[in-house]
């Protein structure tokens, strides 16, 4: 169910991060405000044309056309050095994709997933050979943020079929199961496959 009220998104985002990121009281406040922006940013835009999840480099031609959510526009891309990205503003945008019971289309095509190879972004952060959905198998197992979005889709009631040129297209079959996604389930359910895979 959406969060109505930002004082109860804000008990919910604290009950699940709060003692991850250990955010004092002032912190809270204004960590918890921003991921409610972009909760409510994800919420509109997936109940009005749906969202685009992906690598960065495949939402290049998205982002020139649609602009990032950090400037007024649709993609959640920070493009300027102020490292205004968060894994938990993530989340939140995700979640609120999820409440609206909208479309979430994953950019992955063979070409662009090729072009990346070629280009030497796989070997970023010890990822050399793999491909976006591909788990790291490293001394430290962990999901990429593409693998945690699409597990999250997976968990909340959505499923992927082929869409055009190569990407998938998540629909929401079980809205119900959407509408029990709040962020302590996000992080406990996504985070439980984490720590499986580094058990």
């Amino acid at each position: 169910m959406a969060y109505e009220t930002f004082v109860a998104f804000k008990s919910d985002f604290l009950a699940a991060h709060k003692t991850t990121y250990q955010f004092d009281a002032k912190a809270d406040f204004a960590q918890a405000a921003t991921a409610f922006r972009y909760y409510l940013h994800g919420l509109e835009q997936g109940a009005r044309s749906g969202l685009n999840i992906g690598l960065i480099e495949h939402l290049q031609d998205l982002l020139a056309k649609n602009k990032s959510v950090f400037d007024g526009g649709g993609i959640f891309v920070d493009t300027s050095n102020q490292d205004r990205w968060r894994l938990f503003y993530n989340d939140a945008f995700i979640l609120g994709g999820i409440h609206s019971h909208g479309p979430f289309t994953l950019v992955h095509t063979d070409r662009l997933e090729s072009a990346w190879v070629a280009a030497g972004n796989d070997k970023r952060m010890g990822f050399a050979g793999a491909k976006q959905l591909d788990f790291h198998a490293g001394d430290k197992p962990f999901l990429r943020v593409t693998q945690r979005e699409v597990l999250a889709l997976n968990i909340f009631g959505y499923a992927g079929s082929p869409g055009e040129d190569g990407s998938m297209v998540f629909k929401c079959t079980n809205p119900q199961l959407a509408d029990s996604a709040t962020f302590v389930r996000y992080k406990n359910e996504v985070g439980g496959v984490e720590s499986a895979l580094a058990a």
